[in-house]
């Protein structure tokens, strides 16, 4: 029915492309795509979302995203991941092609850097996302405390980000120095003010935009494997990495201390969003991925083409009509 009302929506429109943004709207942009008759459809699934559930304990969610995916994915001429290894698992895991999209950020001409009073460690991401108050709650009940140890500085931390209320969040806000600021609609400030951004993240997938935008702001990095796995950087080149609570507080006591370190790393960790996610360089990827889907369904031949569900396909779909 959305389908259709969507077709209405657009004039009733023939010959077009449909492109989908996440699994969740596959079955949509597939009906689309009959209504349209489009030539070719492509599907964005940004992260590998069943094993992230996976991590999570998350299970039956977890394998309803895999019957979703195993159900529609064929009907798709291009599906693409933010990271290489996730676009390498899915592609395995559903015997189906796949391809890296980046992820990009707007990248300041000018980041401004001021950062006064005492130190501020900054945490940005959704905080109604289970994986993000952990990673919050880490940085405030562990990370802070014992940076304030070893350096004897007035450590502030300021989490950014919708919380929704969440009472968790709220009670981070109660400890001393720290700052629950929930949404911000312009981050410039947050990034000016940051010393340090500090990503603790034990669960992730896809790449983190948290990190793009420190990196595109030039403001130093600390994070964990987790965080800055999927982006080609290094360690001691383009941020910090720690493993453990000791080794991140460690790693920001050392960038306190020696505040050229870090603005070395922040310098490289520019150039590297610079050439790797910058919005002109994801455009040309978005373009060349659009050719090749175009291409691949002139050539499949007597496969499924783009808006058709190929046969037994919808039968695997038909268990999760009910939820």
């Amino acid at each position: 029915m959305l389908a259709d009302d969507i077709f209405s929506a657009l004039g009733r429109p023939s010959g077009w492309a449909v492109h989908v943004a996440r699994a969740g709207l596959a079955p949509l942009g597939v009906a689309l795509a009959e209504l349209i008759k489009a030539p070719f459809a492509t599907l964005d699934l940004d992260d590998d979302d069943e094993t992230l559930l996976r991590s999570l304990g998350e299970n039956a969610e977890a394998d309803a995203h895999r019957r979703l995916v195993s159900a529609f994915a064929g009907c798709f001429s291009g599906i693409w991941l933010a990271a290489p290894q996730e676009a390498a698992a899915v592609a395995a895991r559903h015997g189906v092609p796949t391809a890296v999209l980046p992820n990009s950020v707007r990248i300041p001409a000018s980041p401004r850097r001021m950062p006064s009073g005492p130190p501020e460690l900054l945490f940005v991401g959704n905080l109604s996302y289970r994986p993000n108050v952990d990673a919050a709650a880490a940085l405030v009940e562990q990370v802070q405390p014992s940076v304030r140890e070893r350096t004897g500085l007035p450590i502030a931390v300021s989490l950014v980000g919708h919380h929704g209320g969440d009472p968790r969040v709220l009670s981070l806000g109660r400890r001393p120095g720290v700052m629950v600021r929930g949404f911000v609609g312009d981050l410039t400030e947050s990034y000016a003010r940051a010393s340090i951004v500090v990503a603790p993240l034990t669960d992730a997938a896809g790449t983190r935009i948290k990190l793009l935008e420190a990196f595109a702001h030039k403001v130093p990095v600390v994070a964990t494997p987790a965080a800055a796995a999927g982006l080609s950087v290094q360690h001691g080149t383009h941020l910090l990495v720690g493993r453990t609570v000791a080794e991140l507080a460690s790693h920001v006591a050392t960038l306190l201390a020696d505040p050229r370190a870090g603005a070395r790393l922040a310098d490289e960790a520019r150039r590297y969003v610079e050439i790797n996610h910058s919005p002109p360089v994801v455009a040309a990827r978005v373009k060349s991925l659009l050719d090749d889907a175009a291409e691949n369904a002139h050539s499949v031949g007597d496969q499924p083409t783009a808006g058709s569900i190929p046969a037994g396909r919808m039968a695997n779909a038909e268990p999760d009509a009910a939820g």
